[in-house]
This record gives C-alpha cells, structure tokens and sequence, in this order.
C-alpha cells in the first residue's frame, strides 16, 4: 500500500475520533503523520542497507546494485511525501 494512502488513512481515522478539530489542527495533524511515516521509512532503509551490506559483503558489486536502487526507491517515496504537503 502507498504510504500516502496510509497517511490519508491515518487523518481521516484521526478526523473519526475528534470531531472538533479545526482546519489547522487537521493541517498539523497530517503534517505530523507524513513526516512519521518518512521517519519511518528512513530508518527501514537504514537498516535494509545495513543488511545488504553485510549479506553481500563478499560481491561489493551486488550490494552496491542494491544499494543504488534502494537509494531511488527512497528519494521516490521522499519526493512524493513532500509532494502531498
């Protein structure tokens, strides 16, 4: 599932449960949301690299592959969050 969706999800549940937030809280709240969501992917792909790293540690070529295309997955992921702002 695209992490927007998951964002938009998030607020809209959010939105269910307190019925009284002004526009700006609703603002602040997905803003909050978006950038967790990033947290958290950022730091996935930290760790995804690491594993890369250590399981190809012998083909520095492959985990170099990997790396790079992990690398546009993220920015990918990065351009779109900060697109939906």
């Amino acid at each position: 599932m695209p992490l927007g969706t998951i964002c938009d999800r998030i607020s809209r549940e959010i939105d269910t449960i307190v019925h009284t937030l002004t526009r700006d809280q609703k603002k602040a709240i997905e803003s909050l949301v978006r950038q967790g969501v990033t947290d958290a992917s950022r730091f996935a792909h930290e760790e995804f690299s690491q594993i890369a790293r250590e399981v190809c540690g012998a083909d520095m070529d492959m985990a170099h592959k990997l790396q790079r295309q992990m690398d546009q997955k993220r920015d990918m992921l990065i351009a779109n969050l900060s697109a939906m702002r």
